[in-house]
């Protein structure tokens, strides 16, 4: 009787690992909620390529107890506009950070999402207009030339009142594709890049067509 039940717990443990883990599922679900969306607007209509702009400071802000240094241990799969959000301006110039209004901050006007996956490139070059820039791009892309990623911090301060951190610093590049697009475009399309996605607001439907302000870094050329 013992021996049934321990192989009964044994059978049950092999299952459960080859199952998909709940985060899997859940972005999954997330997954075929962008294709739906992008089924309703399969153009590029809503994809603006601002253009390349320059940027030598970014301010990254971490969510209520995450300390930059340990953001790693921040799964990736978590809403990840809960640990983090990049700004151009100072401290200063951003006012209080509320608990409840974090988050949203990702749609202000000074705040990014800065990533250094190229294959976000590839997806937006249909929408560059301005054809000089998309021969350039697409050459870099042609060429496999290494786009510049990482972020480098060079100072990180503690809100103490808001128990939370920032990091000042920069990447290797002052070259950023500019690109604003809805949070559905981005989901689908770092999903496609990425062995494990990373969403912005999941499960929140009525933020999936808001705009995300997206730069990417590349490398140092003139454009």
């Amino acid at each position: 009787m013992r021996v049934g039940f321990l192989k009964h717990i044994v059978f049950l443990l092999v299952l459960s690992s080859c199952m998909p883990p709940k985060w899997y599922s859940r972005a999954q679900i997330n997954l075929r909620a962008c294709e739906e969306l992008a089924k309703q607007d399969s153009s590029l209509s809503t994809i603006h390529v601002i253009g390349v702009v320059q940027v030598d400071t970014i301010y990254q802000y971490n969510n209520r107890g995450v300390n930059p240094d340990l953001s790693w241990e921040v799964p990736l799969y978590k809403n990840t506009s809960d640990r983090y959000y990049c700004s151009t301006k100072n401290r200063e110039a951003q006012g209080e950070l509320s608990k409840n209004n974090f988050r949203y901050k990702i749609f202000a006007a000074d705040s990014y999402v800065v990533t250094w996956i190229p294959g976000i490139i590839e997806d937006v070059l249909p929408a560059i207009k301005d054809s000089l820039l998309k021969s350039k791009i697409t050459h870099l892309l042609d060429e496999r030339v290494e786009f510049p990623y990482g972020f480098r911090q060079r100072q990180t301060f503690f809100l103490r009142k808001e128990k939370r951190y920032y990091s000042v610093g920069s990447y290797r590049t002052n070259d950023f594709l500019y690109v604003q697009m809805p949070v559905w475009f981005f989901n689908l399309n770092y999903s496609k890049h990425h062995t494990l996605p990373a969403y912005y607001f999941l499960e929140e439907e009525e933020c999936h067509n808001k705009i995300l302000k997206v730069l990417i870094p590349l490398p140092e050329e003139d454009y």
